[in-house]
């Protein structure tokens, strides 16, 4: 049987048999082997496959940690166990309503040290992917094909 320590976030021990493998797990197992039942795949390699899914998602957790810094000097820190929604609320808050929207202020959110999306002085500024593809047209390509 598993047991999970939320402190670190880590699973110890291993399952026994197959029905000890909740369904969370089980779903895993079956996209991953392409099986149709769970008790088809052998125990050991349900084992690892669980464990490789679980080492996964303990390192997205950093991805999951949210800052709003303010130009002020003000720091709010959001871990895990705050959505998105709950930071924008925040981020909307420092900002203001329209009418009586800051623009006095600079306010950057970071999301794993990373910034997602910034308000400078009343303007926003929301980098672009560092992984995007720009295509751009050539000239002499279109010629040649005609």
């Amino acid at each position: 049987m598993m047991e999970y320590n939320p402190e670190t976030h880590e699973y110890t021990g291993e399952y026994k048999n197959h029905a000890e493998i909740p369904l969370e797990h089980r779903r895993v197992i079956l996209d991953e082997t392409l099986s149709k039942r769970v008790a088809k795949v052998p125990i050991a390699e349900c084992n690892e496959i669980i464990r490789e899914h679980l080492e996964f998602q303990k390192s997205c957790l950093a991805l999951m940690n949210y800052e709003i810094v303010v130009s002020d000097g003000r720091k709010f820190s959001f871990d895990w166990r705050h959505d998105l929604d709950d930071v924008l609320v925040q981020f909307d808050k420092i900002i203001g309503d329209y009418p009586n929207k800051r623009t006095d202020i600079i306010v950057c959110l970071k999301q794993a040290n990373k910034i997602v999306k910034a308000y400078v002085k009343g303007m926003w500024y929301i980098p672009k992917p560092k992984d995007t593809l720009e295509i751009k047209p050539s000239s002499n390509r279109m010629s040649q094909a005609s």
